[in-house]
């Protein structure tokens, strides 16, 4: 049988044991609070660095200050704007050359066209004209010139003979 003493002493270590364990515990569950708050504020410090740093490359990117010359078009949305206006000008300026150059094209199909209708009109005068010269002139026998290309060709003739003409006086058909 145990005894009163003995039976109060186990009762008393019993109780230290679990204490103990219980601090213990407690230990561990502060620490462990303690490591996850360490490792929140580590996470923390981190994300303020990652902030401060994007930040920085925010006021890079939206910066307006042309004296500093680490801003490119490629890191600058200012400087990317001013090159984009510039592309913007020469485009419109190229766009304006080429309607130019196309305006210029028609009108210089519509100058050429013009120019053949004039000389074949002028053509067709002249040689109306010359008509009725040779019929004032030629009353007995009917000459009629049929058109003026390089050479005066006449009505019913293919080519004039060397006898009539001869070979001087086919120079003065020619124009």
């Amino acid at each position: 049988m145990v005894s009163g003493f003995v039976l109060y002493e186990q009762t008393h270590i019993w109780r230290f044991a679990a204490k103990t364990e219980c601090r213990s515990r407690g230990r561990q569950r502060k620490t462990g609070r303690d490591y996850e708050a360490f490792q929140l504020n580590e996470e923390i410090n981190e994300l303020r660095e990652e902030i401060a740093v994007a930040k920085s490359k925010l006021e890079k990117i939206e910066s307006k200050d042309e004296s500093d010359e680490e801003l490119t078009n490629e890191n600058n949305l200012y400087k990317a704007e001013l090159e984009y206006k510039d592309y913007e000008e020469k485009i419109a300026a190229a766009t304006k050359m080429k309607e130019a150059l196309y305006k210029k094209d028609t009108v210089e199909t519509l100058l050429m066209n013009i120019r053949k209708k004039a000389t074949a009109e002028l053509k067709k005068e002249i040689v109306r004209k010359t008509n009725e010269k040779l019929q004032e002139v030629i009353a007995d026998d009917f000459i009629e010139v049929e058109s003026i290309d390089r050479y005066i060709k006449l009505k019913g003739k293919d080519a004039a003979s060397e006898g009539r003409t001869g070979k001087n006086d086919a120079a003065l058909f020619k124009r």
